[in-house]
Formats: C-alpha cells, sequence, structure tokens
C-alpha cells in the first residue's frame, strides 16, 4: 500500500492512500500534481483519510509539502 504525507499551510499534516484504482500510475500522478502545484496552485486531488477511511478532497493551495513511500 502506498502512503501519502501532506503538510498543510495551517501546521498540521495528514496520512493518505491513494483513491481506489489510482495506486497503480502513482509516481506518474504524481508528477502531475507536482507539475501543477508549481505553475497554477490551483484544483483539488482526491484521497482516503487513513484515520477515517473517508475520501478526503484537498484544495491544493493548502499544501505546504507532500511525499509518499510503501508501507
Amino acid at each position: 500500500m502506498i502512503e501519502i504525507k501532506i503538510r498543510f499551510k495551517n501546521g498540521d499534516m495528514g496520512y493518505f492512500k491513494p483513491v481506489e484504482g489510482e495506486e497503480s500510475n502513482m509516481k506518474a500522478y504524481l508528477i502531475g500534481l507536482q507539475k501543477v502545484m508549481r505553475n497554477e496552485r490551483v484544483g483539488y486531488i482526491t484521497l482516503t483519510d487513513l484515520v477515517d477511511n473517508k475520501e478526503t478532497i484537498i484544495a491544493l493551495q493548502e499544501i505546504v509539502s507532500f511525499g509518499y513511500g510503501n508501507i
């Protein structure tokens, strides 16, 4: 399973996993996300929160940094 860690502007950190079906192209997904954040920082992503297993919509302008790894 892939875990994504996101640090938000307010200092909070969240741990998420990709929505079903997106895990196979995670590298391409995150490269695309990196390009959008670098250029426009407009939009949102949908991920599943590891704490409560609910789909969460995250505004890109609220993200300070993100990373991922296999767990």
